[in-house]
């Protein structure tokens, strides 16, 4: 009795540890149950805040409730789940000075939220844990690579090399970086 994940693309992470996505690509990951009596496989999500990752904000129970064929693996996309809850295709900036202030502006770079993917099934009921912060947006294909490290270029400008912030005279810019995710807030 035991519930084994494995990422379907090989190199991505799916651990309790948390670590970086992107909200826009696939972390499709295999889920494996050892007994096989099973037959529905459960994923609460339990949402974090980010800047205190040991603050709830929401536990969505039966988040995801999938029916399993006796013995056969499932395969989900667990951004699709992050991406419906995140309500990713409503922007609530209604200036530039919004996206540039240093209090509020990180939203518009990585989610508000920690996702914390909890799995079970009807049979094994110690959830199997993936946590991730996604970056909001993703990459073009050729630029893929499926870890996702805290010195990732966050525009195209920095990945091109192109200074950005002395192109356009009187036009607020930002910039931002990424933190290590399992050492702060």
């Amino acid at each position: 009795m035991a519930l084994t994940i494995q990422t379907e693309i090989l190199g991505q992470e799916a651990t309790s540890v948390n670590t970086y996505c992107y909200l826009y690509e696939p972390l499709r990951v295999v889920i494996t149950e050892s007994d096989s009596t099973a037959t529905k496989i459960f994923i609460e999500l339990e949402i974090l805040e980010t800047s205190n990752h040991l603050t709830v904000v929401e536990n969505l129970v039966k988040y995801g409730e999938y029916d399993i064929n006796s013995g056969q693996s499932l395969s989900v996309d667990l951004m699709k789940l992050a991406q419906q809850h995140h309500d990713a295709r409503v922007y609530k900036y209604s200036t530039v000075s919004e996206i540039t202030d240093n209090t509020i502006g990180w939203h518009s770079v990585v989610s508000k939220y920690i996702y914390k993917f909890k799995i079970t099934s009807d049979i094994t009921t110690a959830a199997s844990n993936v946590v991730k912060l996604p970056i909001i947006g993703g990459r073009a294909f050729p630029d893929f690579v499926p870890t996702v490290s805290s010195t990732q270029s966050l525009t195209e400008g920095v990945l091109e090399g192109v200074n950005s912030f002395n192109r356009f005279k009187l036009y607020p810019t930002f910039a931002s970086s990424l933190a290590l995710p399992t050492l702060q807030n």
